[in-house]
This record gives C-alpha cells, sequence and structure tokens, in this order.
C-alpha cells in the first residue's frame, strides 16, 4: 500500500514508501474441463492479508499495480486485491 514516493537527489531514483501484503491466498477455482481448471491467482485476484512494517522500494522493482476491495465474509473482514 503506498503511503508516499521520495527521489534520491544524487541519482534522481524514484523509490517508493509504504507496506507489501505479505500473505497471498487464492479467492476460487474454476473448472474449465475434466481435468483443467483455472485458480484466480493465474488471473492476477488474490486474497491478501499482513502488512509489513513500512518498507522503502525502488520504482523498478514494481512489476504490478494493483487495487483493493474490501470484502466481509462471516469470520470477519476479507481484503481481495486485483494484479494488473
Amino acid at each position: 500500500m503506498l503511503k508516499n514516493e521520495a527521489s534520491n537527489k544524487r541519482n534522481q531514483q524514484m523509490l517508493i514508501i509504504g507496506k507489501k501484503f505479505e500473505l497471498f491466498e487464492g479467492l476460487y477455482t474454476i473448472r474449465s474441463g475434466v481435468n483443467s481448471s483455472v485458480k484466480s491467482s493465474q488471473l492476477g485476484m488474490h486474497v491478501v492479508k499482513q502488512l509489513s512494517n513500512l518498507c522503502t522500494c525502488d520504482i523498478s522493482e514494481i512489476y504490478y499495480k494493483g487495487f483493493i476491495v474490501p470484502s466481509f465474509i462471516l469470520s470477519g473482514a476479507l481484503h481481495v486485491a486485483f494484479f494488473l
């Protein structure tokens, strides 16, 4: 989760300041035939949990952008993230 951005004055390198989700789980699996299935993670959809401590990351290390959809299930809050 992006908190801020900064740049290094010496080398003009862009840094992202934020937190990372540490746990990713599948949201669902679709059977697409007798012996095959497609997992939501193959489509970039995950259930995400447990944010890390605040950290920095070089912008070149970011491969995906995404958005989070809060959802509520019987046991409590659930965050579903879609990565593009």
